[in-house]
């Protein structure tokens, strides 16, 4: 193949496609290499390494879901729009929230969404340790459930569905009439939870528990 033809987008769905079918550890310079029919070090030419590829991966699903960085209304509502779409490519995709949360390259590229977050706090007057802050607990409620509630998939669904059978409580039995059932409840507990989060990072209360319940300095 000629290497005018290996360009970015390329490598992108090259990486995409060995996500799906041999998970994170799947990505690597050599496979990806192989894939395109290119040598272990033609994707250097357009990334710093394997998490900077991650990270294309996921903007570009991003895009394809409608979700861009070109967004308008309040930081709220921005902030909202983009943990939501993120979470609906997650639970497509389990597999990259995984190589998301084990992404260990320093130089690896950010995901230009989450520029988009960083500004709507300073919009909303965070900065420093405060904004750091809010923007983790964003990203940990994002992140941590689109695995807890996708990391088994293709059956997380039958899974909890068994799992709230068990419970024997009768609100749980009624959740767990159908899989489809389960899965709307989860998918509103995330905007439930989110919006909580966000209502408070809002109205500036949502730092006020670790008054006097940390040590370290928030600056």
């Amino acid at each position: 193949m000629a290497s005018n033809r290996l360009s970015r987008e390329l490598f992108v769905e090259a990486a995409f496609r060995l996500l799906k079918r041999s998970g994170p550890s799947g990505i690597t310079m050599r496979a990806l290499g192989e894939e395109v029919g290119a040598d272990s070090t033609a994707a250097y030419r357009h990334f710093k390494n394997k998490d900077s590829i991650v990270v294309a991966v996921l903007m570009q699903l991003l895009e394809e879901s409608g979700v861009t960085t070109d967004l308008v209304g309040t930081p709220a509502e921005r902030i909202m729009i983009v943990a939501k779409g993120m979470r609906r490519v997650l639970m497509e995709n389990p597999e990259l929230a995984v190589a998301l949360m084990t992404a260990t390259e320093a130089t690896a590229d950010v995901p230009a969404i989450a520029a988009t977050v960083v500004e709507a706090l300073e919009e909303l007057g965070y900065e420093g340790g405060d904004l750091v802050r809010c923007y983790q607990a964003i990203e940990s409620l994002l992140i941590g459930m689109a695995l807890f509630d996708g990391g088994s998939a293709p059956r997380n669904w039958e899974i909890r569905q068994n799992r709230y059978r068990n419970y024997q409580y009768r609100a749980f039995e009624t959740v767990s009439y159908s899989e489809a059932m389960v899965e709307a409840c989860a998918d509103d507990a995330f905007v439930a939870a989110l919006s909580a989060v966000v209502d408070k990072i809002v109205a500036h209360e949502f730092l006020g528990a670790l008054d006097g319940a940390s040590t370290s300095p928030r600056r």
